[in-house]
């Protein structure tokens, strides 16, 4: 995973990642998703009908997911951390302001359909 992020730059990172979304996501889920980072160096892909737990390689046929159904997980704001509670772990993501992490939490809640 380390690889990924010292062989690529920024905008080749995001274009891989774009392309596994195409591989992996619906027709539906990628007219409206986001993607956001965690803290240990993997991807959340966020969509209207699932969360797709995202670890880069290398290859992108390497790269692997786990998926979770909205009502899996959990949503919580403390401070400028975003922290996403699944079944399995809690995945936490550092915005850079309280601001900012209000405003991703409101986007996933928009996207999840959850209630506020």
């Amino acid at each position: 995973m380390a690889t990924f992020f010292t062989v690529y730059t920024k905008a080749q990172q995001f274009l891989l990642l774009q392309a596994y979304a195409d591989e992996v996501m619906t027709e539906e889920e990628l007219m409206q998703f986001v993607i956001e980072e965690t803290k240990d160096g993997r991807f959340l892909f966020v969509s209207n009908q699932s969360i797709y737990l995202v670890t880069p390689h290398v290859s992108l046929a390497d790269f692997e997911k786990v998926i979770y159904r909205s009502s899996e997980v959990q949503l919580q704001q403390k401070g400028s951390e975003l922290i996403v509670t699944t079944p399995t772990e809690n995945l936490r993501l550092e915005l850079g302001s309280p601001e900012e992490a209000t405003r991703v939490l409101s986007d996933f809640k928009y996207l999840l359909n959850q209630q506020s």
